[in-house]
């Protein structure tokens, strides 16, 4: 019995470490060589095969010449843009897990709109359009502000909040320049305009087996000013009350259901406002920004890695603890544009009784500057608390004692 795992990063290294606790061996599909030194877990793995992972069938011949294909009992996609190479794998081996139809549904989420909107979920205006022209012609049937996304990209690139043509042709020419391919995935020039939502930002994160809930749990979440939505930081539990934690997670669960994902661990955005919860959009994967690698199981005592991989294999799935403290994560952004140099405060942080971890994940000499994607922040700091109020307090002191010091570029230009 092994695991076979796709292009393991961030969120996705959750599975590899499970599966070593879980003592069961592990086979790593990957496009680069040198992404399992770069991402930290070649000693987590059995073996590593390098191969062109948008495709199943390529990822199939790479596992059959090292003769291991007979032994692959499951298959999890280690990252959001591979999720339906894994679907389709596990469909070609009749695997446990999700449909190729349910799979594509998560990823795009213009294609995740249509199906909210078919199954009554409660979602949002949306136009998919392919030409800034198009935009400013169709705009006009939701109405500024809108929301400025593409249609298949994660970590809030390319997000955007516009309120005139103005902003909406700047925002167009602004993703005109950026990249989203990766790992061979193909990227769709086409944009989605969104209706803009009011109310504060959480997720639910979501273990289902055959439709069956295993698990559920609310994800409060902190986010930069408009025209960006990047995540500052999450605490979880979410300060909520029991109603609105229900809310949340039937609304999430209703997200689920529309694109057909019966099986697996989900990361679901929501809105909740006045009018209640309102979809963001429903990720066919773990959480990541460290939610479900830590702070759930920090929080719960419960490692959704392990019950993926559980209800994958068909092995009874462990009973779940529920709000055992509050754990919480804060990223640590720039102001200003500016060469970076360190983080002032690491050695009084590591004193702190409640500190997980801090990590700086700029080097010296990078550039940096206030926010616009995930990729623009510095460093990450996580805590614990007795509750989730202790551990956002926790968390604030916390971040009170580092300090980013940088040199300030010379012209604006210069990032």
């Amino acid at each position: 019995m092994k695991v076979l795992v796709i292009e393991p990063c961030y969120f996705g290294l959750g599975y590899l470490r499970a599966l070593k606790e879980m003592s069961i061996s592990c086979i790593v599909a990957t496009s680069d060589i040198n992404f399992p030194d770069m991402h930290g877990y070649r000693d987590l793995v059995e073996h590593v095969v390098v191969c062109d992972v948008s495709n199943p069938n390529k990822i199939q011949s790479a596992i059959k010449e090292i003769n291991q294909l007979d032994f692959i009992s499951a298959v999890v996609p280690g990252n959001q843009f591979v999720t339906e190479s894994a679907a389709g794998f596990a469909v070609k081996h009749d695997l446990l897990g999700l449909t190729v139809s349910s799979a594509n549904l998560g990823v795009h989420k213009d294609k995740a709109r249509v199906a909210y909107q078919r199954s009554a979920a409660p979602s949002l205006q949306f136009l998919l359009v392919k030409s800034v022209q198009q935009a400013l012609l169709e705009s006009e049937r939701i109405g500024y502000p809108l929301i400025v996304k593409p249609t298949s990209s994660a970590s809030s690139k390319g997000v955007s909040l516009v309120y005139d043509d103005a902003e909406l042709r700047a925002a167009f020419a602004v993703l005109s320049e950026m990249s989203f391919g990766v790992f061979g995935f193909q990227h769709r020039n086409e944009v989605l305009l969104e209706e803009f939502a009011d109310g504060n930002e959480f997720s639910v994160e979501l273990a289902l087996e055959k439709k069956q809930l295993r698990f559920a749990g609310v994800t409060e979440k902190w986010v930069t000013a408009p025209p960006y939505f990047v995540e500052l930081g999450h605490v979880h539990p979410a300060r909520i009350s029991n109603a609105q934690a229900d809310a949340l997670i039937s609304a999430a669960y209703q997200a689920a259901e529309a694109l057909e994902l019966e099986t697996g661990v989900f990361h679901v955005e929501l809105k909740l406002g006045k009018d209640g919860p309102k979809i963001i959009e429903c990720n066919p994967r773990p959480g990541g920004d460290h939610i479900t690698t830590d702070l759930v199981p920090l929080a719960t005592g419960v490692n959704l890695f392990e019950m993926h991989l559980d209800i994958l294999l068909m092995k009874p799935v462990k009973s779940s603890a529920k709000n055992i403290r509050g754990a919480a994560v804060g990223f640590v952004v720039a102001t200003e544009a500016g060469e970076f140099q360190e983080l002032i405060g690491m050695e009084e942080l590591s004193l702190l009784p409640f500190l997980v971890r801090c990590v700086v994940e700029k080097k010296s000499g990078a550039k940096i500057r206030p926010p616009q994607s995930s990729v623009d922040r510095v460093a990450y700091i996580i805590v614990t608390g007795d509750d989730n109020e202790q551990a956002v307090q926790n968390l604030k002191t916390a971040m009170s004692m580092v300090k980013i010091h940088s040199i300030p570029l010379k012209a604006s230009n210069e990032f």
